[in-house]
């Protein structure tokens, strides 16, 4: 839960975060479509999934096992969500 706590602190200044009962998933979801961004994640290794009709990304801790494997995805995440598609 802490592992969950951390990500959603260091992607809640790009995402809004949705409200999730489930311990270890986070939702998020932004103005921009997604999808592009999605492709870019899968592409550098970064696991997430992403449903399309509501545009938001699901990321589970789990396949997080240290703080610092959170930062490095959230590094990855932060440089994907910084680029621009048209």
């Amino acid at each position: 839960i802490r592992l969950k706590n951390y990500l959603e602190d260091q992607l809640s200044d790009i995402f809004q975060v949705m409200p999730s009962d489930h311990n270890s998933m986070l939702l998020l979801t932004h103005k921009k479509d997604l999808l592009p961004y999605y492709l870019d994640l899968l592409n550098i290794g970064v696991s997430v999934k992403f449903f399309k009709k509501q545009n938001y990304f699901r990321l589970s801790t789990p396949y997080f096992y240290t703080k610092n494997d959170i930062d490095q995805v959230v590094k990855l995440i932060k440089i994907s969500m910084n680029k621009e598609y048209v």
